[in-house]
């Protein structure tokens, strides 16, 4: 079975109570509910100002990129060390028959929780988490952060396509050393994207982007980006006159 892998580190995974189903009545930043925000609302997220995040939309990505539109998602969370695991399929309000069925589906315990669907837990299903792991190569283990699974993902999603993609949304953080991105495939050994490596990948890439004449497929301004942080790195300060 063909999937997609997608992990991050240095975060701190879905911290949050995982049978909650109620959004906070206040800002969040206190008690951080990204359980919450990440399986149960969509356009709308507990992040303010200019988080990356705050729309709440990017996580719809994920069903969307799946020819069976499914997605698992493993976190470690920083803040009890638990490791949580649950999947979810969203295929549209649809009928079978005479019965009715709603949009999502999920992969959870179903023996945890009568009344609501909670993941499975590293203190109740640590064999079955540990065989979750193996099977799909994650490379978590002990790290906190959050793995996302995507199954038979669409046949146009390469390892140069991420890449492409990786360079083109995130070459300014990238450039600004608060990121680094790894990609792998079958057909992509290993590569890193760092600020040292981003001009030299992308100069090995495809950018007419074949049949498709998209604006994506356009090298990033990295000149543009370099002076930009040399001029935050100077704090120097813009202001426009008024009239």
């Amino acid at each position: 079975m063909p999937f997609l892998v997608v992990e991050d580190f240095g975060t701190v995974g879905l911290c949050g109570d995982p049978a909650r189903r109620q959004p906070p009545l206040t800002d969040d930043e206190g008690d951080p509910q990204h359980f919450y925000w990440f399986w149960w609302r969509v356009g709308k997220s507990g992040k303010h100002g200019t988080n990356r995040g705050r729309w709440g939309l990017g996580r719809s990505v994920f069903a969307a990129t799946s020819r069976i539109r499914t997605f698992f998602a493993l976190t470690k969370r920083a803040t009890d060390g638990d490791r949580l695991l649950m999947g979810q399929a969203k295929l549209g309000s649809h009928s079978v028959g005479n019965e009715h069925f709603v949009a999502e589906g999920f992969f959870h315990d179903v023996g945890a929780n009568e009344k609501v669907q909670v993941p499975f837990s590293s203190t109740r299903n640590s064999v079955e988490i540990e065989e979750f792991e193996r099977h799909f190569h994650l490379q978590r283990k002990n790290r906190n952060g959050l793995s996302i699974i995507v199954p038979y993902p669409t046949e146009n999603l390469t390892a140069n396509e991420v890449l492409r993609s990786v360079i083109v949304h995130y070459f300014y953080p990238i450039l600004r050393g608060d990121l680094r991105v790894e990609v792998v495939g079958p057909e992509q050994e290993a590569t890193m994207l760092t600020t040292e490596s981003i001009r030299q990948v992308a100069s090995g890439l495809e950018w007419n982007g074949g049949r498709r004449k998209e604006k994506k497929h356009v090298q990033p301004p990295f000149d543009m980006a370099d002076w930009a942080i040399d001029q935050q790195s100077k704090q120097m300060a813009f202001t426009l006159p008024w009239r």
